[in-house]
């Protein structure tokens, strides 16, 4: 028997021994439903059977997150910037903080030590100082100032809007003090005409009570002052 009448002898859909070279090859066809590979046309065979509503539900339901998903990446990109903004705003409100305190926060032994190291008047005169809030601190001399050392009234009156005492009262004589570091960080009020009682106020608070100006607070000071 030929090649030929075996494999036409042999069941259908299997070749014969033999027959693999007579076995005719079909060429793929994209008419089979087993070979559909394209998104659209599956997409197509499996809404093809479904009711219009269905259909249209699904493809709202599709924009739908589709709008879902650009919005949430919007607010993503949104809140980095805002978290970024606000991290940075913390962080100079920090510092501010910070620098604030190292002016403001100052012990007792500081103010009494700090009243002479910025004003010649309090020289020798042995300050102690309390405080119950490091802000206000009320302080008494050992020994009275020297007279002699007192501002004069009349240049203290251009540098200072409030008036200054006579030679031999120092009632509200306004005078700096520094902090460990030489920065000026406050200022005290002589409370008595004998210059044994000052209130001394540290950091923004002296320049509320009007002792020292604004652009003087923090600024190095390389030697006790005169007047």
């Amino acid at each position: 028997m030929s090649a030929s009448a075996q494999c036409s002898t042999a069941p259908l859909g299997r070749p014969a021994s033999g027959c693999h070279a007579a076995w005719p090859r079909c060429a793929p066809s994209s008419d089979r439903p087993d070979r559909i590979d394209q998104p659209a046309f599956r997409r197509l065979a499996m809404t093809s059977q479904l009711p219009p509503d269905l259909i249209r539900l699904g493809d709202e339901l599709e924009r739908a997150v589709t709008r879902q998903i650009a919005v949430v990446g919007k607010s993503r990109r949104r809140l980095s910037r805002a978290g970024l903004i606000a991290a940075i705003t913390a962080a100079v409100v920090a510092a501010g903080a910070g620098t604030a305190a190292a002016v403001a926060y100052l012990t007792e032994e500081t103010v009494a030590k700090g009243m002479p190291g910025a004003a010649v008047i309090f020289e020798d005169t042995d300050p102690s100082c309390t405080t119950t809030d490091h802000v206000v601190f009320d302080c008494t001399l050992s020994r009275a100032p020297k007279s002699d050392v007192l501002p004069n009234p009349a240049k203290q009156k251009k540098a200072k809007p409030a008036p200054q005492p006579t030679a031999t009262d120092f009632t509200n004589v306004k005078q700096m003090f520094v902090d460990g570091q030489g920065n000026i960080a406050g200022g005290c009020n002589g409370e008595d005409a004998a210059g044994l009682h000052w209130i001394c106020y540290a950091g923004q608070r002296a320049v509320t009570e009007g002792i020292i100006a604004q652009d003087l607070l923090g600024q190095h000071l390389e030697a006790p002052t005169r007047g």
